[in-house]
């Protein structure tokens, strides 16, 4: 009896529940592994000017009031609104002491809660043990490893989308659903269109639902208006956020620092552009992927509601889910595909929500009758997906390699200048006016215009109807609307554009520096401008700090080689950042 009695122990301590939370601890384990393993400081700001001004507005929006940033000690609005950085950064803000370097860790939450939401995407759509699949493949697509580090809004948006594609299965199944499930579905869409404006439309899918109900037409109405008092309340704030900080309801950040082509919008969506984007998308892995999968799964929809795989009514969480993603995928694909801006990471989002329902495809494809068959399909499918993903090196990869730098230079420039001096920046200017005490009053010039913040007009009222007229969207620079005082340069001159000023300020007293770092005179070589200053002045060392070449340790080497497979991180030479006083050459030490 004993024996017995011991036998069905050791039986409950195996059995399915037992299993079914060591795996979920083993997953998260894995989870954490691979998505917390340490990188360099500053990493999560590495993608300009997107990072920067999501992590430096928040900070000075606490400390200041105002979202933006400055530069030479003037102030600049943000080109976007401050509500991805207030729902979803704030957090971790407070949490870490206003340190804009840690904004990152409250993105890779967002990354692991998006993997325990994969996972019961696969359970409502009755995946079985296969649900672990599909929390395990994203941690395989060096795109969402990468970006879920980032300071960006890719993957919390997903994360939010990937709940609102859920709580749309649920509003759709409850025949009379109550005003507080419809006030909650209405705040997810609201939230997501907070972080993405692309999230409003999938409210239209409620809508349409709440229409469709068997309740009154009373009761209809009061479910639309909770469903849409969210994104009214949100659409609202900001109408009133532009109108106070650019003047204007309907002029946002990006007309602002973007007008051109934001103020143009024949020229922002085009034909041209379609066709550009479209070839180039097509050579990209990630999104011919989605494509592939994106087919796969509305055959199998289709296939579902022909009565095939328990029809319809079986599959309904599957139908619904099928069309909430695909519809956001069309919403993306109309407004992206004609953008004057062309990236992959717009449909990182609809490709991770994509990967559960390709799964199901799967077994619609060849049904439930021989799970031998159907598991070895979804095992070759699960180990296709992850050997394709394995060699889609994330874009921006290679910027990441010495920004990091950027935020130690700027610092070390504030510290050891001396008052009142003028830098010559081989830098990103914004940090350099952040990071580092700021009671020096230092005035920076960049070296030249290809700079985040240094490359672009900014225009405080409409431009549309001024003359001339910008010929495409690369022309982001009307020399006619500057000098007409439309616009206005936010640094007036570089070093490249007017080498004299350097003879100006040594006349006025000044004290000039010029920063060497690693971002032209490796890429570019010796420029004109170059010459010409080495030729005139005498350049005399100040100081020079060297950042050693990264010795990753092993755990180190293998994240790398995961997120980067095809290039090489190990070939991070020396970062040296080296400052010359510009002097007269009579006035020079010998």
């Amino acid at each position: 009896m004993l024996e017995n009695v011991c036998s069905a122990r050791c039986f409950c301590f195996w059995d399915r529940s037992t299993l079914y939370k060591i795996g979920w601890i083993v997953f998260l384990l894995v989870a954490g592994f691979l998505l917390h393993l340490p990188s360099e400081i500053g990493m999560s700001l590495a993608i300009p000017p997107d990072s920067n001004e999501y992590a430096i507005g928040l900070a000075n929006l606490f400390e200041h009031g105002k979202f933006g940033f400055t530069l030479n000690g003037d102030w600049y609005p943000s080109r976007y609104a401050p509500w991805f950085s207030l729902f979803c950064l704030a957090p971790a803000y407070f949490l870490f002491g206003g340190d804009v370097l840690s904004l990152h860790w409250a993105v890779l939450a967002y990354a692991l809660s998006f993997l325990v939401v994969s996972y019961y995407f696969g359970r409502a759509i009755g995946l079985g043990h296969w649900s672990y699949a599909c929390a395990a493949i994203p941690m395989f697509i060096p795109d969402f490893v990468f970006y879920s580090r980032m300071v960006m809004t890719e993957i919390p948006y997903t994360a939010i989308f990937a709940v609102s594609a859920l709580a749309f299965v649920r509003f759709c199944c409850d025949e009379r659903p109550s005003l507080a499930v419809c006030l909650g579905c209405g705040v997810l869409v609201a939230w997501s269109g907070a972080v993405r404006a692309t999230a409003l439309p999938m409210l239209s899918l409620f809508v349409l639902s709440a229409m469709l109900k068997p309740s009154g037409l009373l009761r209809r109405s009061f479910s639309v208006i909770a469903l849409t008092l969210p994104a009214s309340v949100y659409g609202s704030a900001n109408l009133v956020y532009n109108r106070c900080v650019f003047g204007s309801f309907f002029r946002s950040g990006y007309n602002y620092w973007l007008p051109v082509p934001c103020d143009y919008p024949d020229i922002m969506f085009n034909v041209v552009n379609a066709r550009l984007n479209i070839s180039m998308y097509l050579q990209e892995p990630l999104t011919v992927v989605m494509l592939i999968l994106a087919v796969a799964v509305a055959v199998a929809a289709v296939m579902t509601m022909a009565g095939l795989s328990g029809g319809s009514r079986k599959n309904r969480t599957f139908l619904l889910l099928t069309v909430y993603v695909l519809f956001q995928g069309l919403v993306l694909a109309l407004l992206y595909v004609g953008y004057y801006w062309c990236d992959v990471r717009f449909f990182l989002p609809v490709a991770l929500c994509l990967l559960p329902l390709a799964l199901k495809a799967v077994v619609v494809f060849f049904g439930a009758g021989n799970r031998t068959i159907l598991n070895f399909t979804l095992t070759m499918m699960v180990l296709s997906l992850v050997g394709c993903f394995r060699y889609v090196v994330p874009q921006y990869s290679k910027m990441t390699r010495s920004f990091p730098f950027r935020i130690v230079e700027a610092a070390i420039s504030r510290a050891v200048l001396p008052n009142g001096a003028v830098v010559i920046q081989d830098g990103a200017p914004m940090l350099m006016d952040w990071f580092g005490p700021k009671d020096k009053n230092l005035e920076i010039i960049p070296v030249c215009r290809y700079m985040d913040h240094v490359n672009a007009m900014v225009a405080p009222v409409s431009v549309s109807e001024e003359s001339p007229r910008p010929s495409s969207w690369q022309q982001v620079i009307i020399p006619e609307l500057i000098a007409s005082g439309r616009c206005r340069l936010p640094i007036a001159e570089t070093l490249s554009e007017n080498p004299d000023m350097v003879g100006q300020l040594l006349a006025s007293g000044r004290r000039v520096f010029l920063h060497v770092g690693r971002t032209f005179r490796e890429q570019k070589g010796m420029e004109d401008w170059e010459l010409k200053l080495l030729s005139a002045y005498e350049l005399v060392q100040f100081g020079a700090w060297q950042n050693p070449a990264r010795k990753p340790n092993r755990l180190r080497h293998l994240y790398d080689r995961f997120v980067f497979p095809s290039f090489d991180m190990d070939g991070l030479p020396e970062i040296r950042s080296i400052y010359y006083e510009v002097r007269p050459r009579s006035a020079a030490t010998p």
